[in-house]
Protein backbone atom coordinates (compact mmCIF):
# COMPACT_ATOMS: atom_id res chain seq x y z
CA UNK A 1 0.00 0.00 0.00
CA UNK A 2 2.74 2.67 0.89
CA UNK A 3 4.73 1.38 -2.29
CA UNK A 4 1.37 2.06 -4.49
CA UNK A 5 1.24 5.75 -3.22
CA UNK A 6 4.93 6.40 -3.21
CA UNK A 7 4.56 5.61 -7.13
CA UNK A 8 1.60 7.38 -7.44
CA UNK A 9 3.62 10.80 -5.86
CA UNK A 10 6.32 9.94 -7.80
CA UNK A 11 4.44 10.12 -10.73
CA UNK A 12 2.71 13.03 -10.47
CA UNK A 13 5.79 14.90 -9.39
CA UNK A 14 7.70 14.26 -12.57
CA UNK A 15 4.29 15.50 -14.37
CA UNK A 16 4.33 19.10 -12.48
CA UNK A 17 7.89 19.52 -13.52
CA UNK A 18 7.19 18.35 -16.97
CA UNK A 19 4.44 21.32 -17.36
CA UNK A 20 6.60 23.81 -15.79
CA UNK A 21 9.29 23.00 -18.28
CA UNK A 22 6.77 23.16 -20.94
CA UNK A 23 4.99 26.37 -19.85
CA UNK A 24 8.45 28.61 -18.87
CA UNK A 25 9.95 27.46 -22.28
CA UNK A 26 7.02 28.78 -23.96
CA UNK A 27 7.07 32.19 -22.24
CA UNK A 28 10.53 32.74 -23.05
CA UNK A 29 10.41 32.30 -26.62
CA UNK A 30 9.06 35.78 -28.24
CA UNK A 31 10.66 35.39 -31.61
CA UNK A 32 8.00 34.25 -33.70
CA UNK A 33 5.43 37.21 -31.86
CA UNK A 34 8.28 39.90 -32.68
CA UNK A 35 8.66 38.77 -36.56
CA UNK A 36 5.34 39.27 -37.46
CA UNK A 37 5.73 42.58 -36.44
CA UNK A 38 8.86 43.05 -38.37
CA UNK A 39 7.38 41.61 -41.60
CA UNK A 40 3.92 43.26 -41.40
CA UNK A 41 6.09 46.77 -40.96
CA UNK A 42 8.02 46.07 -43.74
CA UNK A 43 5.27 45.40 -46.10
CA UNK A 44 3.94 48.33 -45.62
CA UNK A 45 7.38 50.44 -46.17
CA UNK A 46 7.55 48.64 -49.38
CA UNK A 47 4.03 48.96 -50.07
CA UNK A 48 4.86 52.94 -50.00
CA UNK A 49 8.00 52.77 -51.92
CA UNK A 50 6.61 50.97 -54.79
CA UNK A 51 2.87 50.83 -55.63
CA UNK A 52 0.59 51.95 -52.74
CA UNK A 53 -3.15 50.48 -53.71
CA UNK A 54 -5.97 48.75 -51.77
CA UNK A 55 -7.86 45.56 -53.51
CA UNK A 56 -11.03 47.03 -55.44
CA UNK A 57 -14.43 45.94 -53.48
CA UNK A 58 -15.30 44.30 -56.64
CA UNK A 59 -12.78 42.21 -56.36
CA UNK A 60 -12.80 41.29 -52.82
CA UNK A 61 -16.26 42.45 -51.63
CA UNK A 62 -16.79 44.22 -48.29
CA UNK A 63 -13.44 44.81 -45.99
CA UNK A 64 -13.20 42.46 -42.93
CA UNK A 65 -12.63 44.41 -39.08
CA UNK A 66 -8.51 43.29 -39.57
CA UNK A 67 -8.63 44.53 -43.37
CA UNK A 68 -10.23 48.35 -42.56
CA UNK A 69 -7.97 48.07 -39.17
CA UNK A 70 -4.67 47.78 -41.62
CA UNK A 71 -6.32 50.11 -43.77
CA UNK A 72 -6.43 52.46 -41.67
CA UNK A 73 -3.26 52.74 -40.54
CA UNK A 74 -2.20 52.70 -44.24
CA UNK A 75 -4.21 56.14 -44.96
CA UNK A 76 -2.16 59.04 -43.33
CA UNK A 77 0.91 57.85 -45.48
CA UNK A 78 -0.91 57.00 -48.33
CA UNK A 79 -2.37 60.37 -49.19
CA UNK A 80 1.39 61.49 -48.49
CA UNK A 81 2.81 59.33 -51.08
CA UNK A 82 -0.39 60.53 -53.65
CA UNK A 83 0.47 64.12 -52.90
CA UNK A 84 4.53 63.33 -53.55
CA UNK A 85 2.92 62.19 -57.09
CA UNK A 86 1.49 65.09 -57.68
CA UNK A 87 4.46 67.49 -56.93
CA UNK A 88 6.60 65.45 -59.27
CA UNK A 89 4.12 65.26 -62.07
CA UNK A 90 4.07 61.68 -62.15
CA UNK A 91 0.20 61.89 -63.03
CA UNK A 92 -0.43 58.39 -64.44
CA UNK A 93 0.47 56.62 -61.83
CA UNK A 94 -1.20 59.30 -59.65
CA UNK A 95 -4.53 58.87 -61.21
CA UNK A 96 -4.73 55.07 -60.76
CA UNK A 97 -3.64 54.68 -57.54
CA UNK A 98 -5.97 57.60 -56.80
CA UNK A 99 -8.88 55.54 -58.35
CA UNK A 100 -7.82 52.63 -55.64
CA UNK A 101 -7.88 55.22 -52.69
CA UNK A 102 -11.24 56.62 -53.81
CA UNK A 103 -13.13 52.91 -53.67
CA UNK A 104 -12.53 52.83 -49.70
CA UNK A 105 -12.19 56.48 -48.44
CA UNK A 106 -14.19 58.05 -51.14
CA UNK A 107 -14.22 61.24 -49.21
CA UNK A 108 -10.35 61.76 -48.66
CA UNK A 109 -10.10 60.63 -51.75
CA UNK A 110 -12.64 63.13 -53.62
CA UNK A 111 -10.63 66.11 -51.22
CA UNK A 112 -7.83 65.06 -52.36
CA UNK A 113 -9.04 65.70 -55.98
CA UNK A 114 -10.64 69.21 -55.24
CA UNK A 115 -7.29 70.34 -53.80
CA UNK A 116 -5.29 69.29 -57.29
CA UNK A 117 -7.77 70.37 -59.73
CA UNK A 118 -7.79 74.18 -57.48
CA UNK A 119 -3.85 73.92 -57.99
CA UNK A 120 -4.01 72.72 -61.87
CA UNK A 121 -6.64 75.86 -62.40
CA UNK A 122 -4.75 78.42 -60.76
CA UNK A 123 -1.40 76.90 -62.84
CA UNK A 124 -3.24 77.15 -66.17
CA UNK A 125 -4.23 81.29 -65.59
CA UNK A 126 -0.60 81.84 -64.16
CA UNK A 127 0.75 80.21 -67.82
CA UNK A 128 2.04 76.46 -66.59
CA UNK A 129 0.06 75.16 -69.29
CA UNK A 130 1.98 71.93 -70.04
CA UNK A 131 1.83 70.71 -66.22
CA UNK A 132 -2.16 71.66 -66.44
CA UNK A 133 -2.65 69.98 -69.43
CA UNK A 134 -0.51 66.74 -69.00
CA UNK A 135 -2.54 66.23 -65.26
CA UNK A 136 -5.95 66.78 -67.59
CA UNK A 137 -5.08 64.43 -70.22
CA UNK A 138 -3.96 61.89 -67.41
CA UNK A 139 -7.19 62.17 -65.51
CA UNK A 140 -9.46 62.35 -68.85
CA UNK A 141 -7.51 59.03 -69.89
CA UNK A 142 -8.59 57.68 -66.85
CA UNK A 143 -11.80 58.75 -66.70
CA UNK A 144 -13.35 59.68 -69.73
CA UNK A 145 -16.59 61.41 -68.25
CA UNK A 146 -15.03 63.22 -65.42
CA UNK A 147 -17.77 66.74 -65.26
CA UNK A 148 -14.86 68.85 -63.35
CA UNK A 149 -11.67 67.80 -65.49
CA UNK A 150 -14.16 68.74 -68.81
CA UNK A 151 -15.00 71.81 -67.62
CA UNK A 152 -11.85 72.65 -67.05
CA UNK A 153 -10.10 71.83 -70.01
CA UNK A 154 -13.23 73.21 -71.83
CA UNK A 155 -13.04 77.02 -70.10
CA UNK A 156 -9.07 76.86 -70.20
CA UNK A 157 -9.12 76.27 -74.10
CA UNK A 158 -12.04 79.12 -74.54
CA UNK A 159 -9.82 81.79 -72.61
CA UNK A 160 -6.67 81.03 -74.24
CA UNK A 161 -7.28 80.09 -77.62
CA UNK A 162 -10.97 81.58 -78.40
CA UNK A 163 -11.62 78.17 -79.56
CA UNK A 164 -15.74 77.77 -81.26
CA UNK A 165 -15.33 73.64 -80.18
CA UNK A 166 -14.96 74.97 -76.33
CA UNK A 167 -18.14 76.96 -76.68
CA UNK A 168 -19.92 73.44 -77.53
CA UNK A 169 -18.08 71.41 -74.83
CA UNK A 170 -19.04 74.33 -72.86
CA UNK A 171 -22.66 74.62 -73.31
CA UNK A 172 -22.77 70.75 -73.69
CA UNK A 173 -21.56 70.06 -70.16
CA UNK A 174 -23.97 72.47 -68.88
CA UNK A 175 -26.65 70.51 -70.23
CA UNK A 176 -26.43 67.63 -68.60
CA UNK A 177 -26.77 69.39 -65.37
CA UNK A 178 -30.51 69.85 -63.44
CA UNK A 179 -31.57 72.21 -60.96
CA UNK A 180 -29.03 74.65 -59.07
CA UNK A 181 -25.70 73.14 -60.40
CA UNK A 182 -27.26 73.50 -63.99
CA UNK A 183 -27.70 77.36 -62.98
CA UNK A 184 -24.06 77.84 -60.84
CA UNK A 185 -22.81 76.81 -64.04
CA UNK A 186 -25.10 78.45 -66.51
CA UNK A 187 -24.46 81.63 -64.77
CA UNK A 188 -20.36 80.84 -64.85
CA UNK A 189 -20.29 79.85 -68.73
CA UNK A 190 -22.49 83.11 -69.34
CA UNK A 191 -19.74 85.51 -67.30
CA UNK A 192 -16.68 83.36 -68.95
CA UNK A 193 -17.67 84.39 -72.29
CA UNK A 194 -19.17 87.54 -71.67
CA UNK A 195 -15.10 88.48 -70.40
CA UNK A 196 -14.10 87.14 -73.69
CA UNK A 197 -15.78 89.46 -75.45
CA UNK A 198 -15.03 91.94 -73.56
CA UNK A 199 -11.09 91.59 -74.44
CA UNK A 200 -11.96 90.61 -78.31
CA UNK A 201 -13.63 94.33 -78.51
CA UNK A 202 -11.02 96.30 -76.29
CA UNK A 203 -8.54 94.45 -79.08
CA UNK A 204 -10.97 95.40 -82.01
CA UNK A 205 -10.51 91.89 -82.84
CA UNK A 206 -13.90 92.56 -84.61
CA UNK A 207 -13.50 89.37 -87.05
CA UNK A 208 -12.91 86.93 -84.19
CA UNK A 209 -15.72 88.88 -82.20
CA UNK A 210 -18.23 88.38 -85.07
CA UNK A 211 -17.20 84.55 -85.63
CA UNK A 212 -17.44 84.01 -81.64
CA UNK A 213 -21.41 85.78 -81.30
CA UNK A 214 -22.23 84.33 -85.14
CA UNK A 215 -21.74 80.84 -83.19
CA UNK A 216 -23.27 81.88 -79.62
CA UNK A 217 -26.42 82.95 -81.36
CA UNK A 218 -27.09 79.62 -82.69
CA UNK A 219 -27.21 78.39 -79.15
CA UNK A 220 -29.17 81.52 -77.70
CA UNK A 221 -30.94 83.27 -81.30
CA UNK A 222 -32.75 85.32 -78.66
CA UNK A 223 -29.25 86.87 -76.80
CA UNK A 224 -30.35 90.66 -76.97
CA UNK A 225 -26.82 91.98 -75.81
CA UNK A 226 -25.08 89.17 -78.34
CA UNK A 227 -27.42 90.78 -81.01
CA UNK A 228 -26.80 94.15 -80.06
CA UNK A 229 -22.79 93.48 -79.64
CA UNK A 230 -22.63 91.99 -83.22
CA UNK A 231 -24.49 94.91 -84.75
CA UNK A 232 -21.74 97.23 -83.43
CA UNK A 233 -18.81 94.63 -84.62
CA UNK A 234 -20.72 95.01 -88.28
CA UNK A 235 -20.50 98.63 -88.50
CA UNK A 236 -16.85 98.80 -86.63
CA UNK A 237 -16.37 96.75 -89.49
CA UNK A 238 -18.16 98.99 -92.26
CA UNK A 239 -20.67 96.47 -93.08
CA UNK A 240 -23.55 98.72 -91.98
CA UNK A 241 -26.84 96.66 -94.14
CA UNK A 242 -25.68 93.41 -91.42
CA UNK A 243 -25.35 95.97 -88.17
CA UNK A 244 -29.21 97.55 -89.47
CA UNK A 245 -30.22 94.63 -90.25
CA UNK A 246 -29.73 93.19 -86.44
CA UNK A 247 -30.21 96.60 -84.77
CA UNK A 248 -33.84 96.32 -86.39
CA UNK A 249 -35.08 93.91 -83.95
CA UNK A 250 -33.90 96.16 -81.25
CA UNK A 251 -36.15 98.70 -81.97
CA UNK A 252 -38.51 99.10 -78.79
CA UNK A 253 -36.78 97.02 -76.47
CA UNK A 254 -37.06 97.78 -72.47
CA UNK A 255 -33.05 98.17 -72.31
CA UNK A 256 -31.20 98.00 -75.28
CA UNK A 257 -33.66 99.71 -77.40
CA UNK A 258 -32.00 102.99 -76.40
CA UNK A 259 -28.35 101.84 -77.17
CA UNK A 260 -29.63 100.23 -80.30
CA UNK A 261 -31.09 103.65 -81.72
CA UNK A 262 -28.16 105.16 -80.73
CA UNK A 263 -26.35 102.91 -82.92
CA UNK A 264 -28.80 103.40 -85.86
CA UNK A 265 -28.53 106.78 -85.36
CA UNK A 266 -24.67 106.71 -86.22
CA UNK A 267 -25.59 105.12 -88.78
CA UNK A 268 -27.61 106.95 -90.57
CA UNK A 269 -24.94 109.74 -90.25
CA UNK A 270 -22.44 107.48 -92.15
CA UNK A 271 -25.02 107.28 -94.82
CA UNK A 272 -25.79 111.16 -94.79
CA UNK A 273 -24.77 113.46 -97.80
CA UNK A 274 -24.00 117.00 -97.69
CA UNK A 275 -26.75 119.25 -97.30
CA UNK A 276 -27.07 122.91 -97.51
CA UNK A 277 -30.19 124.55 -95.45
CA UNK A 278 -31.29 128.00 -95.72
CA UNK A 279 -31.06 130.41 -92.99
CA UNK A 280 -32.46 133.43 -92.02
CA UNK A 281 -30.65 136.60 -91.60
CA UNK A 282 -31.51 138.81 -88.36
CA UNK A 283 -29.10 141.98 -87.81
CA UNK A 284 -25.70 139.82 -87.33
CA UNK A 285 -27.29 136.52 -86.10
CA UNK A 286 -28.77 134.20 -88.15
CA UNK A 287 -31.68 131.71 -87.53
CA UNK A 288 -32.45 127.99 -88.48
CA UNK A 289 -35.29 125.64 -89.04
CA UNK A 290 -35.16 122.66 -87.32
CA UNK A 291 -37.64 120.13 -85.50
CA UNK A 292 -37.62 119.31 -81.76
CA UNK A 293 -39.09 116.41 -80.53
CA UNK A 294 -40.95 116.46 -84.35
CA UNK A 295 -41.98 119.73 -83.24
CA UNK A 296 -40.97 122.67 -85.86
CA UNK A 297 -39.01 125.20 -83.86
CA UNK A 298 -36.82 128.14 -85.14
CA UNK A 299 -33.02 128.78 -82.99
CA UNK A 300 -30.53 131.07 -83.73
CA UNK A 301 -27.15 129.68 -84.43
CA UNK A 302 -24.38 130.47 -81.47
CA UNK A 303 -21.21 128.47 -81.67
CA UNK A 304 -20.30 129.85 -78.41
CA UNK A 305 -22.82 128.42 -76.74
CA UNK A 306 -22.12 124.63 -75.57
CA UNK A 307 -25.26 124.23 -74.42
CA UNK A 308 -28.24 124.63 -76.35
CA UNK A 309 -30.94 126.90 -74.68
CA UNK A 310 -35.05 127.31 -74.95
CA UNK A 311 -36.79 130.52 -74.29
CA UNK A 312 -38.26 130.36 -71.17
CA UNK A 313 -41.44 131.91 -72.31
CA UNK A 314 -41.73 128.99 -75.52
CA UNK A 315 -40.81 126.01 -72.83
CA UNK A 316 -43.85 127.06 -70.63
CA UNK A 317 -46.15 127.40 -73.39
CA UNK A 318 -45.09 124.14 -75.29
CA UNK A 319 -43.73 121.99 -71.95
CA UNK A 320 -47.03 119.27 -71.77
CA UNK A 321 -45.83 118.40 -75.77
CA UNK A 322 -42.89 117.99 -75.66
CA UNK A 323 -42.64 116.23 -72.48
CA UNK A 324 -38.91 116.50 -72.00
CA UNK A 325 -36.79 114.91 -68.60
CA UNK A 326 -35.96 117.24 -65.73
CA UNK A 327 -31.93 116.58 -65.44
CA UNK A 328 -30.56 119.80 -63.28
CA UNK A 329 -30.35 122.77 -61.97
CA UNK A 330 -27.05 124.58 -63.33
CA UNK A 331 -25.03 127.67 -63.24
CA UNK A 332 -25.16 129.43 -66.74
CA UNK A 333 -22.86 132.08 -67.57
CA UNK A 334 -24.69 135.14 -69.42
CA UNK A 335 -23.74 138.17 -70.66
CA UNK A 336 -25.65 139.87 -67.44
CA UNK A 337 -23.65 137.56 -65.39
CA UNK A 338 -24.46 134.15 -63.96
CA UNK A 339 -27.58 132.95 -63.28
CA UNK A 340 -29.47 129.31 -62.12
CA UNK A 341 -31.41 128.05 -64.66
CA UNK A 342 -32.90 124.22 -65.48
CA UNK A 343 -32.01 121.83 -67.94
CA UNK A 344 -33.79 119.44 -69.84
CA UNK A 345 -33.40 116.20 -71.38
CA UNK A 346 -35.40 115.75 -75.13
CA UNK A 347 -35.77 113.09 -77.12
CA UNK A 348 -34.09 114.39 -80.28
CA UNK A 349 -33.45 117.71 -82.65
CA UNK A 350 -33.02 117.66 -86.15
CA UNK A 351 -32.24 119.69 -89.06
CA UNK A 352 -33.65 117.79 -92.49
CA UNK A 353 -31.81 114.42 -92.04
CA UNK A 354 -29.44 115.57 -89.52
CA UNK A 355 -30.54 114.70 -86.10
CA UNK A 356 -29.26 113.92 -82.02
CA UNK A 357 -31.60 112.46 -79.71
CA UNK A 358 -31.07 112.45 -76.43
CA UNK A 359 -30.33 116.57 -76.31
CA UNK A 360 -30.37 118.75 -73.56
CA UNK A 361 -31.47 122.12 -73.44
CA UNK A 362 -31.06 124.80 -70.73
CA UNK A 363 -34.36 126.88 -69.99
CA UNK A 364 -33.80 130.42 -69.29
CA UNK A 365 -35.02 134.08 -70.59
CA UNK A 366 -33.44 135.52 -73.40
CA UNK A 367 -32.92 139.43 -72.93
CA UNK A 368 -32.28 139.59 -77.05
CA UNK A 369 -35.17 137.49 -78.01
CA UNK A 370 -37.67 139.49 -79.94
CA UNK A 371 -40.15 136.66 -80.64
CA UNK A 372 -38.71 135.79 -83.73
CA UNK A 373 -36.57 132.67 -82.32
CA UNK A 374 -37.35 130.46 -79.75
CA UNK A 375 -34.10 129.88 -78.55
CA UNK A 376 -30.21 129.36 -79.10
CA UNK A 377 -28.88 126.50 -80.98
CA UNK A 378 -25.28 125.62 -79.42
CA UNK A 379 -22.46 123.06 -80.01
CA UNK A 380 -24.26 120.27 -78.43
CA UNK A 381 -25.46 119.78 -81.56
CA UNK A 382 -23.28 121.11 -84.38
CA UNK A 383 -19.97 119.28 -83.06
CA UNK A 384 -21.70 115.83 -83.93
CA UNK A 385 -21.01 117.04 -87.90
CA UNK A 386 -18.85 118.99 -90.18
CA UNK A 387 -20.67 122.35 -90.36
CA UNK A 388 -20.03 125.76 -92.24
CA UNK A 389 -22.10 128.97 -92.38
CA UNK A 390 -21.80 130.08 -95.76
CA UNK A 391 -22.90 133.93 -94.76
CA UNK A 392 -22.45 135.13 -98.88
CA UNK A 393 -25.14 132.64 -99.92
CA UNK A 394 -26.91 132.51 -96.46
CA UNK A 395 -26.80 128.48 -95.98
CA UNK A 396 -25.84 125.84 -93.28
CA UNK A 397 -23.92 123.70 -94.62
CA UNK A 398 -23.54 120.14 -92.82
CA UNK A 399 -22.28 116.86 -93.50
CA UNK A 400 -21.15 113.07 -91.67
CA UNK A 401 -17.62 114.04 -89.80
CA UNK A 402 -14.61 111.65 -91.19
Amino acid sequence: MRTSRLIFFLLALSLSANLFFFVTSQEQQPAPAQALGDDLNNQLVNDLAGSVTLDSPSKTGPMSKSKQSFAHLRLEPQLKHLQQLFELNQFDRLVAEWESLLAYYPDQALQLKGQWLAEIKQGLRAKEIDRGLLFLDAWSTRFANDFDVEWIKATDQFRRENRIDSVDAMFSLVDQLSGVEHEIYSHQKNTIIEAQLGTLKSNSDWTSLIKLLEHLLWYQPSNDLYILEIADAYFQLGQYQQSIFRLESLIGHAYYGKRAQKLLDELNRQSLVKAMFPLIKQSAHYLIEGQLNSHEITLLIDTGASISVLSEWFFEQKKSQFNPEFVRHAIIDTAGGRVEAPIYRFEAFAIGEYRVRDIEFVVMALSHNNGASQGLLGMNFLKHFAFNLDQDKQHLILQPRD
